[in-house]
């Protein structure tokens, strides 16, 4: 056997280790067309956004025929990782590479596995604004003042924190009708927008309990001001064709003074706004069935189908499920079984996948003291996991061995064998929906 094929075969093993064990493979799809050749191609991934029109058959009239357009977006191979070692005994050099259970290729995919899970489940953040699980912060104006308000663009909105009561500097009070009933106090002040907002869903709230829709955080400083968008990206009015006249792009909003109604709430005085899973939710042995039935509901609500749902919870949150087996009919995990992908049971019709290590993002929390500054500074212990529940058809995965090769060392007697592995993913703003977020902590 040349040393070429051994470089073949080592890469050939190490991906079938990385197939077979990482979650990557079970939790993303591979729906895209194109080859990858070198770092920065881009491949096409096809998607209808229309859906399939059913009309009322007549006999003896012909039918009308409906036209499907599909939207292309490309993803990038936009990462690359190498290999690049020796092996110094020439008579080890066959058992290294060509068996699949050797240390050397064990080790190599579980490097490879803990890179790619990790870099996907960090995309937890991109799930449809409204389909977060975590305590929201609620800051509402008083009867008589607004807190906040949005001023529409071309391809979103701008929503800006007002000064409460009088025109004095500093955090004002705010008052709190705590519509969700989350058990922050009755009292909070206001906060400005920091980064740990950015991705978040956000909408505003009146005094009578009137809401906008859910929009995603793109922007925000530590000041007041942060930018939004529709949950998909969109940029077409949707409630009202009208309403583009006075540029109301974002959904489920509709501006006091707007000719055009909507059947949105009117902006008037007393409003505030709303950030879903602002605050790390705790966990406990009792409630975490009740959390994933709740990611469940969101995928559901979403009409994502039932069948490939994959949940990714880290190793405290798998240990605390076998804890609360015995109480939930529902809850199948394994103990003898061979782990696949991750898989370690079943419950509420998610795959359990166990996201060993620190594959699972965590990010901080808001916080939630009275008398917070502007820049909403995060209370200690305010960080918690972002866990990821989705379809497969959530993100799209696309990746490449792009060389593999074995060269004899110049200046000793070794075998270096070298590798490059090209890959990329995107999650598409349509497909955000296929996805769920429990913000959380234990």
């Amino acid at each position: 056997m040349g040393l070429t094929n051994f470089g073949e075969k080592f890469s050939a093993n190490v991906l079938k280790k990385f197939y077979g064990n990482a979650l990557t493979p079970a939790i993303t799809n591979s729906d895209y067309e194109g080859e990858i050749k070198e770092m920065g191609d881009r491949v096409n991934i096809l998607t209808f956004l229309e859906d399939i029109a059913l009309g009322d058959y007549t006999v003896g009239t012909d039918m009308n025929v409906q036209h499907p357009e599909d939207t292309e977006f490309t993803l990038q191979i936009a990462h690359k990782k190498y290999y690049n070692f020796d092996i110094d005994k020439a008579d080890r050099q066959f058992s290294y590479v060509n068996d699949e259970d050797s240390s050397l290729i064990k080790n190599a995919a579980k490097v490879l596995e803990r890179t790619i899970d990790t870099m996907i489940l960090a995309n937890a953040y991109f799930v449809k604004a409204g389909s977060f699980i975590g305590v929201n912060h609620l800051y509402l104006g008083d009867g008589a003042d607004t807190h906040a308000s949005v001023a529409t663009t071309a391809t979103g909105g701008t929503i800006t924190i007002q000064a409460i009561g009088t025109t004095g500097t500093g955090d004002q009070p705010v008052e709190n009708i705590n519509l969700d009933g989350n058990g922050i106090s009755d009292t909070l002040y206001r906060a400005g927008f920091g980064a740990d907002v950015v991705g978040k869903a956000i909408r505003l709230v009146s005094q009578s309990g009137a809401t906008t829709d859910w929009w995603r955080i793109t922007g925000a400083t530590s000041t007041n001001v942060c930018t939004v968008e529709n949950w998909d990206g969109g940029v077409s009015v949707r409630d009202n064709p009208n309403r583009a006249q006075n540029g109301d792009i974002l959904s489920g909003i509709h501006i006091a003074g707007d000719a055009y109604g909507d059947g949105g709430p009117v902006l008037e005085s007393g409003w505030g706004y709303e950030i879903q899973a602002a605050i790390p939710t705790t966990v406990t042995a009792s409630t975490i069935y009740d959390a994933i039935v709740d990611l469940s509901t969101k995928l559901n609500e979403n009409d994502i189908p039932s069948d490939g749902r994959s949940i990714s919870l880290p190793a405290a949150f798998e240990g605390m499920l076998r804890k609360a087996a015995e109480m939930q009919p529902d809850i199948a995990l394994y103990h003898e079984q061979v782990i696949i992908n991750g898989k370690v049971g079943r419950v509420a019709g998610f795959d359990i996948r166990l996201a060993t290590g620190t594959k699972c993002s965590t990010r901080a929390g808001r916080s939630t003291a009275a008398g917070a500054d502007a820049t909403c500074v995060i209370t200690p212990g305010g960080a918690g996991y972002q866990i990821l529940a989705n379809h497969p058809s959530f993100i799209t995965f696309a990746d490449k061995w792009s060389e593999s090769r074995v060269k004899e060392a110049e200046k000793q007697f070794a075998t270096l064998y070298q590798g490059l592995y090209l890959y990329g993913h995107r999650v598409l703003p349509m497909r955000r929906k296929a996805g769920a977020q429990l913000f959380t902590n234990i």
